[in-house]
């Protein structure tokens, strides 16, 4: 988790040092696609967003910036949109490799999420944790989907020690203060009352009131 936090680091780093760069150049947009890239590394997914929208207002026939795009929604959780400019990308080059990749992977990452979830249904957890684990491995793994997984497996398994650690890998992910963290927070709280600790659970509560005022489960927990 050290490493990962080091990388994101490094890669928002890249992200401000080519902002500053952009009005020193007339062309602009061989800068902006490795901006993009270093966003979506670094999960700062406003500024993925907002170069994406400028180089395919330029040109929205653009492969590579049509491949990012479906990245980007991919790490925003956006399945079926990035599915959607995968087929987009394919229509207009089927040879196209970045987005031949992104259409494989897609597809193991649903039959491995399709996997997962019916043995999650079936109570199978350390069926579903070994999965996890071996997908991990994989080159097309979708860290985010897998880390939700795994936090979910463990509180359905009501592992609070493994489950504690789990959820809070997820949080250190999606970052403390993102509104994407809050069913995490929600996981950590249903673990600490599942290990009568009244205490914690509330101030996992209380996090998820402070950053996302009006989630629909909140109101199950106070």
């Amino acid at each position: 988790m050290e490493d990962r936090v080091k990388a994101r680091a490094i890669y928002s780093q890249c992200v401000d040092v080519i902002h500053n760069m952009l009005p020193l150049v007339k062309d602009s947009a061989p800068l902006r696609m490795q901006r993009i890239v270093c966003a979506i590394e670094s999960r700062r997914q406003q500024v993925a967003s907002d170069e994406l929208r400028f180089i395919l207002k330029a040109n929205p026939n653009n492969l590579e910036a049509i491949a990012l795009n479906a990245k980007a929604m991919r790490m925003m959780d956006a399945t079926d949109l990035a599915k959607k400019e995968v087929r987009r990308c394919l229509t207009l080059d089927p040879e196209f490799a970045p987005c031949q990749k992104l259409h494989r992977s897609f597809k193991k990452i649903q039959a491995l999420q399709d996997g997962i979830s019916a043995a999650l249904k079936d109570k199978k957890y350390d069926q579903a944790l070994d999965m996890i684990d071996k997908a991990s491995k994989s080159e097309d793994a979708n860290e985010e989907t897998l880390l939700k997984f795994k936090c979910d497996a463990y509180v359905q398994k009501r592992d609070v020690t493994k489950g504690l650690a789990s959820c809070e890998e997820l949080i250190q992910f999606y970052g403390t203060e993102a509104p994407s963290s809050c069913n995490a927070y929600l996981s950590v709280a249903d673990l600490h009352m599942m290990d009568d600790d009244m205490e914690k659970a509330n101030i996992a509560v209380k996090k998820v009131a402070e950053i996302c005022n009006g989630h629909e489960k909140l109101r199950e927990y106070q």
